[in-house]
This record gives structure tokens, C-alpha cells and sequence, in this order.
């Protein structure tokens, strides 16, 4: 459902780009783990996609999660955005299961409920995950800045160093 989702679900819409992208892999992995043809399987993942793509809210969700993530802040106390963060993220996904029945072959309605029931477990886990990363980001590039800084101060007082040796060592001949 994300602009910059990498592909760490089956699949995705991506609102920005207005494109569906799929996990061949996983998409062979969810057939035999639930015991369907691989086109039943298809059919279940683009039913659920195309729901994504059908939602009126898709573009207010994704832009209201963006902006969510980037009030992250690693020293802050960040738990109302985290939580707001997944209640947007529910809210998508949900959208996308309940407008996917219309596209859905009716034999297929029990396992099209498993597998949101279990998209939406791992959605939630992926986004702590999303969570976590964006707010140790911002912590490891200031870090890393002051590392920068630290060692710049270093190769100067390094260079001064080396300096007042010269001159000692002039001033000892």
C-alpha cells in the first residue's frame, strides 16, 4: 500500500506509481502452504490488490502515513504516531480485503479470509519493523555526522600534533 514499499509481502499496490508488484516465490509458498492451485492463489492476491486500487481512501491513508513517518523521532515519545501509524495501516488493508470480495471467485471466500486474516498479522509486524527502521535511521545519520565531525576534529588535532613535533624537533638540533 506504500509508495516506497520494498518487497517484503507477496504483493503490493504502489498508489504513487499506480502499479501492482508480486513475490513469484512467495506466491508459489502460499499455494502449497494452503493447498491451492497457483491461479486460485492469483486470484486471491489480485482480489485483495485490486481492492487497494478500488479504495476512495487509498491516497488520503498513504499520505497521511508518510506523514506520520516522517514526525518520527527517535528521542521523542512517539507512541500515539506509532499507534496512529498502525490504525491507518489496519484501515487500508481492511478496506482492500472488504472491496477484494468483488472481484473474488466465490469458491475461493474461506481462504480469501485466511490469508487477510494472516495479512493483516504481518502487516502489523511490518510496520513495527517500518517503524523501527525510520526512527534508527535518523539516529544512526546523526550519529554517524557526529562520527564525521569527531574525526575531522581528530585529523586536525593530528595534523597540530604533528606540527608542534616538527617544530620540537627543529628546536632540539
Amino acid at each position: 500500500m506504500f509508495e516506497d514499499e520494498t518487497m517484503t509481502s507477496v504483493a503490493y499496490y504502489n498508489v504513487k506509481l499506480d502499479k501492482f508488484s508480486f513475490s513469484a516465490k512467495s506466491i508459489i509458498r502460499l499455494a502449497e502452504r494452503y493447498r491451492i492451485s497457483i491461479e486460485d492463489c492469483i486470484a486471491i492476491i489480485m482480489s485483495h490488490e485490486l481492492g487497494h486500487y478500488y479504495d476512495n481512501e487509498i491516497q488520503m491513508l498513504t499520505d497521511s502515513i508518510k506523514k506520520l513517518y516522517q514526525e518520527l523521532d527517535y528521542k521523542k515519545n512517539s507512541l500515539k504516531i506509532e499507534n496512529e501509524i498502525q490504525k491507518l495501516t489496519k484501515q487500508g488493508e481492511n478496506n482492500a480485503w472488504e472491496i477484494g470480495y468483488k472481484f473474488l471467485p466465490g469458491h475461493l471466500k474461506q481462504t480469501y479470509d485466511l490469508f487477510n486474516e494472516a495479512n493483516l498479522e504481518a502487516n502489523y509486524y511490518l510496520t513495527l519493523i517500518k517503524i523501527d527502521r525510520r526512527k534508527f535511521d535518523d539516529e544512526r545519520i546523526k550519529l554517524f555526522s557526529e562520527l564525521a565531525r569527531f574525526q575531522k576534529i581528530n585529523t586536525n588535532l593530528k595534523i597540530e600534533n604533528d606540527t608542534l613535533k616538527v617544530k620540537l624537533l627543529g628546536a632540539n638540533k
